[in-house]
């Protein structure tokens, strides 16, 4: 399953990357919403992990963006955030997509990631260590 990851903190990029990598995921970062455009214009993507406070956009124009393309992007897009302010939950609500509460447990991103795509993640032994 392919994943692109976008959030502008390229030590978070790197350790989703790692992270994900481990529970068989193919990652692409991108660091910007430019990044991300030409990511999405240069392939496809089974999931989008979208941060919604990028430095130079927010998470929901990439996502209107995205899914001006690809029509099947709102139903594979899952937000992640550390903003915790009414307006953050009004963007990403509007979105009508999940998200995730940085910082968040890796298993259970990995478990949404997966339900996007309509696959039952189980963890394994190895993912409790």
């Amino acid at each position: 399953m392919r994943l692109l990851v976008i959030d502008d903190e390229p030590s978070f990029c790197t350790a989703l990357s790692m992270l994900f990598g481990w529970h068989g995921l193919e990652v692409v970062t991108a660091l910007s919403a430019a990044e991300a455009e030409r990511a999405l214009n240069e392939s496809k993507f089974d999931v989008l992990l979208i941060d919604l406070r990028l430095r130079d956009s927010r998470g929901d124009v990439v996502f209107r963006s995205a899914v001006s393309q690809d029509p099947s992007y709102r139903e594979r897009t899952l937000f992640m955030t550390g903003d915790i302010t009414a307006e953050a939950e009004r963007i990403i609500a509007a979105t009508n997509c999940p998200y995730l509460r940085k910082p968040f447990d890796i298993t259970l991103a990995v478990q949404a990631i997966a339900a996007l795509v309509g696959i039952t993640y189980q963890p394994t032994s190895d993912d409790e260590k």
